[in-house]
């Protein structure tokens, strides 16, 4: 039988198991940026062991939401949930953790600062709500996260590879958004 997961490497997590569909997020090119994104800014500078990748920190973050996930449901004291909404609630957990910083700009938060007004991103999944995205406020990293999850080359794979809506996935980043609440939902 083929192996189903890959074994990514991690200095701190050890191995972590990845699925083919999160393999081929991990290997895109909006996702393979990040291993050149410092999660550490300019640290390294003054201390040179600080060389953490943005690429590194968001598949630890992925395995360790896995990993409390399956520390809630695995309990047999805790909630019941049937096997396959189970096996979907923990897969869109996995890949908003994944996913949440893949919208940092190089040099990760000390480069934020040259980031343009919101409006001129014009991210579709904020269209209609100006009051809690005004146009003229300065872009952060996150909602590059939300234009590149919900409307990017990126997203077939993660609503047709992964099987869960993009917006299911922006949501878990930025819960102000008008996301179906049914989405986080088991019973």
């Amino acid at each position: 039988m083929a192996r189903r997961t890959t074994e990514v490497r991690d200095p701190i997590h050890g191995g972590i198991d990845v699925s083919r569909d999160e393999l081929r997020i991990l290997d895109h090119a909006l996702f393979q940026r990040l291993r050149h994104i410092k999660q550490l800014g300019f640290s390294d500078l003054s201390f040179p062991g600080a060389t953490h990748t943005r690429y590194l920190h968001s598949v630890g973050a992925m395995h360790l939401a896995g990993r409390a996930f399956d520390a809630v449901f695995d309990d047999p004291d805790g909630p019941a949930v049937p096997p396959a909404r189970r096996a979907e609630l923990r897969q869109l957990l996995r890949a908003a953790a994944l996913l949440h910083d893949v919208g940092h700009a190089p040099f990760s938060h000390a480069s934020e600062f040259a980031m343009p007004e919101l409006g001129a991103l014009a991210v579709p999944a904020y269209a209609g709500r100006r009051d809690l995205y005004p146009p003229s406020r300065q872009a952060t990293h996150e909602d590059y996260t939300i234009q590149i999850v919900t409307h990017s080359s990126l997203t077939p794979f993660i609503e047709e590879g992964l099987g869960v809506p993009a917006m299911a996935v922006a949501g878990l980043v930025d819960p102000d958004l008008p996301v179906e609440s049914a989405w986080y939902e088991a019973g």
